[in-house]
């Protein structure tokens, strides 16, 4: 038995997987079990690629064995096959009839998707699993990198990506141009149409006509800082201070800042209140310590802008 086991397995009888070369997958199956051998076919030879083989467990028939029913009653595979290419059929429809951008019609989809040779070479290469046929080709190479969620309808006239229409060139435009419609941006443009549709180079078209567009130029957000205003320096120390509050604390304490602007030197008084008379009190105190100064600076926020302090 081990010398049979040898020359079964022996490189005379078998090779490597070979992707380029026509494959072969016999089965067999008895009463007490089942068998297959995988096998490819290079020029008049036939090479053994992998065998596989189970023992079956002795058959139960009857009211012992749930499953009896089932393997006496086999489905009918035909059938099988047509219900799921039906449901199949039904979901791709459902999705396609959904994903139509409005003001564009599913019709005129069908029809410019036949008209475009980019979008039938890669139907071609769903349909028919060729994808080596234009892996390499520049126009496809967007295609290629998502391969495994494109969706093609057997007629032709229709490509999906996941849940989205991939519109054809010729109504690329038309489509940025009924997402661009209100003028909302270049962001909510883009989810305007992610939501239903893709094709290649989707946001850089969506952003070169957007960029052009002195409504959707204004309804972008600044972002932009104001440049800093840095102030000049005193001449002496205690000319110009500012004064601010930090808080409230979780003591619901606040700070009452001072900053001299010649030194940068810190005056802080922990106070309960913001109110006027007690922001009057703490300056008279840090006034009688360092003297008058020329300016005070504050952001005019209460209690700076009370008639008690003016």
């Amino acid at each position: 038995m081990a010398k049979l086991k040898a020359s079964l397995t022996s490189d005379q009888l078998m090779a490597y997987f070979d992707t380029n070369a026509s494959t072969e997958l016999v089965v067999d199956a008895s009463p007490v079990g089942l068998a297959a051998i995988l096998y490819q076919i290079t020029g008049d030879k036939r090479r053994i690629i992998s065998y596989a083989s189970r023992v079956l467990t002795p058959h139960q028939p009857g009211k012992d064995n749930p499953a009896d029913y089932m393997s006496q009653h086999p489905a009918n595979m035909s059938t099988l096959a047509a219900e799921a290419t039906s449901v199949t059929e039904s979901y791709v429809s459902f999705i396609t009839s959904h994903a139509v951008p409005k003001a564009m019609t599913l019709t005129e989809i069908k029809q410019q998707t036949v008209l475009d040779n980019d979008l039938q070479q890669v139907i071609g290469a769903v349909v028919n699993n060729n994808w080596h046929a234009i892996a390499n080709t520049t126009a496809y190479r967007s295609y290629w990198h998502i391969r495994e969620e494109l969706t093609a309808i057997s007629d032709g006239d229709i490509l999906l990506r996941g849940n989205r229409l991939i519109i054809p060139k010729n109504l690329q435009q038309r489509a940025i141009d009924i997402a661009h419609q209100g003028h909302q941006g270049i962001v909510k443009t883009k989810q305007l149409l992610r939501e239903k549709v893709w094709f290649p180079g989707i946001d850089n078209l969506v952003e070169e006509k957007l960029s052009k567009c002195l409504p959707c130029q204004a309804a972008i957000p600044s972002d932009k800082q104001e440049p800093y205003q840095m102030s000049e320096l005193p001449d002496c120390p205690w000319q110009n201070i500012s004064v601010d509050f930090c808080g409230p604390f979780p003591s619901e304490e606040y700070l009452l800042v001072l900053i001299d602007e010649y030194y940068r030197y810190p005056l802080v008084y922990v106070v309960t209140s913001t109110s006027a008379k007690a922001t009057i009190s703490k300056l008279e105190h840090a006034m009688s310590l360092f003297g008058i100064p020329d300016v005070i600076k504050t952001d005019t926020g209460p209690p700076f802008n009370s008639r008690d302090i003016c």
